[in-house]
């Protein structure tokens, strides 16, 4: 999301700081120009006279707090930089350094938060009940949070003195949008396809369509293009009428969403983070909305994704985990062409409304005070 925000300015106009440096095989996003620069991963080893663990890990914490927040602090400065934006999905360590590195230099911060950075350490408590303790005095001092949808800003507002700007995650709107609903040949078996990551945040969806496809006459394969491999996939108990492929450049993403007979996009209904699932607004999505063809949402109903797709009739939205209301989901989309038109022709119209890049572009370089004269013309 960061290289399709970053993308169309003017590459003197930010810089990067990263502690994941991209493989070099990576062909899933193009790097890139601005200048970029790697933050430490280890940290020097406190001295400690035999601390009980919990202390020792605690003290490690905030020492590698205030290491990365010396680097990040000591880059800005160099490069003259105006402001500090920080990004969850990295390691947990990211967003309190920058807000330290923001105070030291005196400059504003942005959090960007595209998920609940506190609820990632749900798997730690100790952690978790650190990072919950901390969250809000960071965000509170923040110039402003940016956020991809209203439910995490609704979620973060509730904690306090929160300012929130939302920038929807975007993508390439075409010019000329298909209003034509491809058909599906009689007796053909359709293609479910689902383009992304398979983990513990949709495990239980996939299973309960992997599931309704073995036990029912439906014509239909999902077809997964992911980075996890088949064995995973499986291990997890999504197997049977189901084919894993290798995921594919960001580019060519388009084309398989755009022959898919049906766009599958789910959420985990049993999971430990509900609070991430109910406010997740996956980069897919507006993929998925571009592309014009009818999509099936089986997520929570109290999730972002449900409610989106309801409000806006752009999707057919199973809000239950179980077999039956699914089966009769994609019976109906396999079945009625109407049907597959009229989502088809809405969903293109959401993307085109609420998802455009442009106007996320505009709105985070309006947000993080970066000149619109630093926008490339082609991005205007």
């Amino acid at each position: 999301m960061i290289e399709r925000l970053l993308r169309d300015f003017e590459a003197s106009s930010y810089v990067l700081l990263r502690t994941m440096p991209i493989a070099e095989d990576d062909t899933y996003t193009e790097p890139l120009p601005g200048r970029t620069f790697d933050l430490p991963t280890t940290f020097p080893q406190l001295p400690s006279p035999r601390p009980s663990n919990v202390l020792r890990v605690t003290r490690t914490l905030f020492h590698s707090v205030r290491h990365r927040a010396a680097a990040i602090a000591d880059i800005a400065r160099r490069e003259q930089c105006d402001a500090i934006v920080a990004c969850t999905g990295g390691d947990m360590i990211d967003i309190p350094a920058a807000h330290i590195a923001a105070r030291k230099v005196g400059v504003p911060f942005f959090p960007y938060f595209f998920d609940h950075w506190a609820q990632q350490a749900v798997f730690a408590p100790r952690l978790h009940r650190l990072a919950e303790f901390v969250e809000p005095r960071i965000l509170r001092r923040a110039s402003t949070v940016i956020v991809p949808n209203e439910f995490l800003a609704r979620d973060l507002e509730r904690r306090g003195r929160v300012r929130t700007a939302i920038v929807r995650n975007g993508c390439e709107i075409p010019s000329t949008l298909s209003t034509e609903s491809p058909q599906r040949t009689s007796g053909a078996t359709a293609a479910i396809v689902y383009t992304g990551a398979v983990y513990a945040a949709n495990y239980d969806a996939f299973r309960n369509l992997a599931n309704v496809l073995d036990s029912t006459g439906l014509q239909a394969t999902l077809h997964l293009y992911t980075a996890q491999p088949e064995e995973e996939v499986a291990g997890a108990g999504i197997r049977g009428r189901v084919s894993v492929h290798p995921h594919r450049p960001l580019g060519e993403i388009p084309a398989l969403q755009a022959q898919a007979d049906i766009l599958f996009l789910p959420l985990a209904f049993d999971t430990p983070y509900p609070a991430l699932i109910r406010s997740s607004s996956p980069a897919k999505m507006a993929e998925y909305l571009a592309a014009g063809r009818p999509i099936l949402v089986h997520a929570p109903p109290d999730s972002f994704v449900s409610w989106y797709f309801s409000k806006h009739a752009c999707g057919l939205v199973v809000d239950q985990l179980e077999p039956e209301p699914l089966a009769a989901a994609v019976r109906r989309l396999l079945e009625d062409d109407d049907l597959r038109r009229r989502l088809g022709t809405a969903a293109q119209s959401r993307a085109v409304a609420d998802f455009d890049l442009v106007a996320a572009r505009e709105t985070f370089a309006a947000t993080v005070g970066i000149p619109a004269s630093k926008l490339l013309q082609r991005g205007v």
